[in-house]
């Protein structure tokens, strides 16, 4: 069989060894080149240096065509997001995770993830020893097919509800400040004491000094009561795993991420993530608009990434000058929906004549998009540097 290992360190580098030996087809992957040094000098498989919760790294290393996916790290929540990556972006039928926390464990067993929790093993273990153990050593837990989430309501407006965000950096510092000073019900969950203590000082004792990623923390903290869970740490494996125990194991209704790697956001949507806060796209595309390029500008997805709004802004050539808007012949699935005027914003109505200067807000999906610029850019089709700021920050 071909078989992937993420994580070289004692577990990784015993099992990688062990199944080589039996004469397997074993490729281990490891950030660290220094960890291949636990490897017997009899390795006959392949090591490779990268990141196992990256697509390119695994498919680099030959994952695509893998039998067995083993996600071995000291991690939990990197074995968790390795794991999915493999199951989702991949489509390897055998994978197991390695997770210390047995909550967790059992969460992400029900989520359709095979695990084996060392902490089960070494707990039973030891009261073997003592003789106290009941019942045969734990082994992995098999995968649960789990059922499909409708998507969460939307909370009304004026409604005061209780948030739990997770991660007490600046993000959600501010974020707890300015629900706080809406009226919501507020708990801050931040694992570094020190940085819990600070923001104590400041807005008092709903900060919780505990790490969000723990099964048994996230109960304390009164998960199982919350209208929403905002994951705002700066870790995106870290926000996956709060996002989805909050989801399926204690049935909060609605869940958000921030997401630092742009190239993150299709598997949390994909695995059942509401909402999605991406830094990195908001930052490239507030750079977008300060540069004055003849190309169409994405200000935002919706629908889950499906549908896009769209601005361009009107120059001379534009084929649209002159016309009343609902003249513009629109691509099917695509709509023009307001125009920015002497930074006012007039919606379209049935006489509404576009100008030089405008700025045309559209909404559209983005196969439209090619259409779309023919008639409001004019010339040829878009070109490189007008893609999602998503796709840009591949390149």
């Amino acid at each position: 069989m071909k078989i992937i290992i993420v994580g070289c360190g004692r577990v990784g580098a015993t099992v990688a060894a062990d199944l080589d030996a039996r004469g397997h087809a074993v490729t281990i992957i490891d950030q660290s080149t220094g960890a291949f040094d636990r490897l017997p000098s009899t390795f006959g498989g392949n090591a490779v240096r990268g990141d196992g919760t990256d697509e390119d790294t695994l498919r680099r290393a030959g994952a695509g065509d893998a039998d067995v996916f083993l996600a071995l790290t000291e991690g939990d929540n990197r074995n968790v997001m390795a794991a999915q990556l493999a199951a989702e972006a991949l489509a390897i039928h055998q994978i197991v995770a390695k997770i210390n926390d047995p909550v967790r464990a059992e969460a992400y067993a029900d989520l359709g993830i095979a695990t084996i929790c060392r902490t089960d093993l070494m707990s039973h273990a030891l009261l073997s020893h003592l003789g106290l153990a009941v019942g045969p050593a734990p082994r992995v837990r098999e995968a649960v097919p789990h059922p499909h989430h409708d998507n969460p309501p939307a909370v009304a407006a004026g409604t005061a509800v209780f948030v739990l965000v997770v991660g007490g950096g600046k993000v959600g510092y501010y974020l707890a400040k300015e629900l706080i000073d809406s009226g919501h019900e507020v708990v801050l969950m931040e694992k570094n004491a020190q940085r819990a203590a600070e923001i104590a000082d400041d807005i008092g004792s709903i900060v919780i000094g505990r790490d969000g990623c723990e099964g048994n923390h996230l109960a304390e903290a009164g998960c199982d009561r919350a209208d929403v869970v905002a994951a705002v740490t700066g870790d995106d494996e870290d926000n996956l795993v709060i996002c989805q125990m909050a989801k399926h194991h204690f049935d909060v209704p609605r869940t958000i991420a921030r997401v630092n790697n742009p190239k993150n956001e299709a598997l949390f949507r994909h695995l059942g993530v509401d909402e999605l806060i991406s830094p990195t796209r908001m930052v490239l595309g507030s750079i977008e608009q300060d540069i004055p390029v003849h190309e169409l500008l994405h200000l935002a997805g919706l629908g889950g990434g499906e549908l896009e709004i769209i601005e361009a802004q009107l120059r001379e050539g534009s084929p649209a000058i002159g016309r009343v808007a609902r003249d513009v012949p629109m691509p099917e699935g695509c709509a023009i929906f307001a125009v920015i005027r002497d930074d006012v914003a007039i919606p379209i109505r049935p006489d509404t004549v576009l100008a030089t200067g405008d700025k045309v807000i559209a909404i559209g999906r983005a196969e439209c998009e090619a259409a779309l610029h023919g008639e409001l850019i004019g010339g040829d089709e878009p070109v490189e540097t007008a893609a999602p700021p998503a796709e840009a920050a591949r390149t």
